[in-house]
């Protein structure tokens, strides 16, 4: 879990804690219980997000650095797919070696979505 995360957590535990201590109501206590835990099942699935948010994030750099929806066409998807493949086998080398490196997966997994979009504008 980041960092980020857990401090939102911690939060909203702390903040959960605080308001039930000023409810004196049990109706009132169980109600913001009930909220804390609605906004923990909410931070929790935003973490399970987080690898596809870095994916997403990725593919963004890629076309900001030019290597646009065009740019991708011209290369096709096989093409693409390659050098996924090429990114993903740098992380397993790493990962072999003991320091995974989670930059070349999120580029792999970057570039196998920029591979089916690309499919995906040519069976359109």
């Amino acid at each position: 879990m980041s960092s980020k995360t857990m401090t939102a957590i911690e939060a909203v535990d702390r903040l959960g804690a605080a308001v039930a201590e000023i409810h004196d109501a049990e109706d009132s206590t169980d109600a913001v219980l009930e909220d804390v835990t609605a906004v923990r099942a909410i931070l929790d699935r935003m973490h399970r997000h987080e690898a596809i948010l870095d994916v997403l994030d990725e593919r963004e750099r890629h076309d900001a650095s030019g290597y646009t929806d065009e740019h991708d066409d011209d290369h096709g998807p096989d093409e693409l797919l390659e050098l996924a493949d090429e990114q993903a086998w740098h992380y397993r080398w790493s990962s072999q070696a003991s320091r995974p490196d989670r930059a070349r997966l999120v580029k792999a997994l970057s570039l196998g979505l920029a591979a089916l979009e690309t499919l995906d504008r040519q069976t359109r």
